[in-house]
């Protein structure tokens, strides 16, 4: 795991999914190579939707599990070069929000 959802304003959406598409692997590839997890663990969504005016238009969320190293640097690191990356294909203002859980209260079906 690290899940990601991409919510895109559904305005921008039709202007950039082109280039927010085109960030995918590189963006699976920052997840997976930045939080040490095999690729076959990352889940990524984009996520066209429609929101008031005056928030950012992409709202990145992942949640991922707790693991060593993991700390709140790391993750801040981590998120950063996600919002840069997700700037630069959108062409606008991103936010990047991460929630951590832990193993005693997840479980997952595949």
């Amino acid at each position: 795991m690290p899940n990601v959802k991409l919510f895109v304003d559904s305005g921008l959406w039709e202007d950039r999914k082109r280039d927010l598409l085109g960030c995918a692997d590189a963006l699976r590839d920052l997840l997976c190579g930045e939080l040490s997890v095999p690729v076959d663990a990352c889940q990524i969504a984009f996520i066209p939707c429609f929101g008031p005016s005056g928030q950012p238009t992409v709202n990145v969320e992942i949640a991922l599990m707790r693991a060593a190293g993991r700390t709140p640097q790391k993750i801040e690191h981590v998120a950063s070069k996600i919002r840069l990356m997700i700037e630069a294909a959108s062409g606008d203002r991103t936010a990047v929000r991460c929630t951590q859980l832990d193993h005693e209260s997840y479980f997952k079906l595949k």
